[in-house]
């Protein structure tokens, strides 16, 4: 349901705002990628090349567990891991290949550490 309701709102902001996700796990990459198939493919059925102008473009960042064991691909994100960085990777270029997402980067924040100023402090 949350997946919908997001791309129902890409869709309709398309042309006023860019919408990315963070994903941590290949079960929520592939959920997205799968909404976005099947909206990709209701468009197609209208035969319409200006329907396919109203799908959503959805960015995609990787989250990153950096230590506090709360979200994000926890090390290590090898394939040892459960999801490794590299699998996931390879899904969201594939999606990217086919113009489903876009790769926007990784997240990473260690919020215990956000107001923490001096680096060295951080260690």
């Amino acid at each position: 349901l949350k997946i919908k309701n997001l791309l129902s709102l890409a869709t309709r902001q398309r042309d006023t705002a860019y919408l990315s996700i963070l994903v941590d796990s290949l079960d929520n990459l592939r959920d997205v990628v799968s909404q976005l198939s099947q909206l990709e493919e209701a468009v197609g059925a209208e035969c319409s090349p200006s329907a396919f102008a109203l799908l959503p473009l959805i960015g995609i960042f990787v989250e990153i567990d950096c230590g506090q064991s709360r979200c994000g691909l926890a090390p290590p994100i090898s394939e040892g891991g459960k999801t490794s960085l590299k699998n996931i990777m390879t899904e969201i270029i594939e999606a990217q290949d086919n113009g489903l997402v876009t790769f926007r980067g990784l997240h990473v924040y260690q919020g215990a550490l956000q107001h923490v100023r001096e680096t060295a402090d951080r260690k």
